[in-house]
C-alpha cells in the first residue's frame, strides 16, 4: 500500500481562510478597488467613444491616438503612475501644493492608497474605446435618419438609439470588469505589493502572499478556490439577471 505524501487535513484549510480576519480585509479591498475602478474608469471609455462617434474628419486619428496607450507594456505604465504618486519629487504633490491642497503620502496612506491604484483609469482610452465604437456604427444609420427627421435632439438619440445600441457591449464589459477586479494583482503587487500594512492587499495578491511567502501552499489552494467559485457565482448572478430581464 502506498504511503500518502501526508496527513489528510480535510476542510481544515477551507475553515482557516473563512475565519482569518486577514481574508476579510483582503475581500473588503478587492470590493472597494471595484467600486472605485466603477466610479473611475467604467464609463470614461463610453463617453470618450460618444464623442468620437460625432466626429467625421478626425475620427480615424483620435482613434489611433485611443488605442497607442495599449503598445506601452503595463509595467511601465504603473510604473510612471508609481512616480507620480511619489511623496517626495511626485508630480501628484507638485499638483496639490500649487492649488493650496498641501501635500500628502499617497500610496503609502492606508486611506489614499486604493484611490490612487484606480484613479489612473479615468484617462480612459485602450481597445475597449474601440469596441464601443465599432458596436455604434453597427447601429443602422436609418434609425438616427428617423430620429432626426422626427425631430429628436442629440440627448434623445444618444437615450433611445445609441445606448440601447451599447446594451450587449456594455453588459460584457461590466462583467469583464467585475470579473478582473476579483482578480486583482499585477498593478497592486507592482505599486504598493499590498501595503501598506494590508490595506491594499486583493484576494489574489493574498493567496499570492500564502503560497510564496509564507509557503502555505495548502491554505493558499483553498484560497484560489473561493476565489474561483466567488468568481463564478457573481458571472452566473449577473448573467441570470441579464437573461430575466431580456425575458
Amino acid at each position: 500500500m502506498t504511503d500518502l505524501p501526508g496527513r489528510f487535513v480535510g476542510l481544515d484549510n477551507y475553515i482557516a481562510v473563512f475565519s482569518s480576519d486577514l481574508f476579510l480585509t483582503y475581500l473588503s479591498n478587492t470590493i472597494i478597488l471595484y467600486l472605485f475602478l466603477i466610479l473611475f474608469s467604467f464609463f470614461v471609455p463610453i463617453l470618450q467613444s460618444l464623442m468620437l462617434f460625432q466626429m467625421t474628419k478626425t475620427r480615424g486619428f483620435f482613434r489611433y491616438m485611443y488605442i497607442f496607450p495599449t503598445g506601452i507594456t503595463a509595467l511601465a505604465g504603473l510604473s510612471i503612475w508609481k512616480y507620480i504618486w511619489e511623496p517626495e519629487g511626485g508630480l501628484a504633490n507638485f499638483i496639490t501644493s500649487h492649488l493650496g491642497l498641501g501635500t500628502h503620502q499617497w500610496l503609502y496612506s492606508e486611506e489614499l492608497v486604493k484611490f490612487c491604484l484606480r484613479f489612473p483609469g479615468i484617462l480612459g482610452g485602450g481597445m475597449i474605446v474601440v469596441l464601443y465604437l465599432v458596436t455604434m456604427n453597427n447601429i443602422s444609420n436609418e434609425q438616427f435618419e428617423a430620429a432626426k427627421i422626427d425631430g429628436a435632439n442629440g440627448w434623445q438619440i444618444i437615450r433611445y438609439i445609441t445606448f440601447p445600441g451599447l446594451k450587449g457591449m456594455i453588459y460584457i464589459q461590466f462583467l469583464l470588469s467585475l470579473t478582473g477586479s476579483l482578480l486583482a494583482f499585477e498593478d497592486v503587487y507592482m505599486m504598493t505589493q499590498g501595503g501598506p500594512g494590508f490595506s491594499s492587499t486583493t484576494l489574489v495578491l493574498g493567496a499570492y502572499t500564502k503560497a510564496f511567502k509564507e509557503e502555505n501552499f495548502g491554505q493558499a489552494m483553498a484560497q484560489s478556490v473561493v476565489i474561483l467559485i466567488f468568481t463564478l457565482l457573481i458571472a452566473g448572478f449577473v448573467n441570470a439577471r441579464k437573461s430575466k430581464r431580456e425575458d
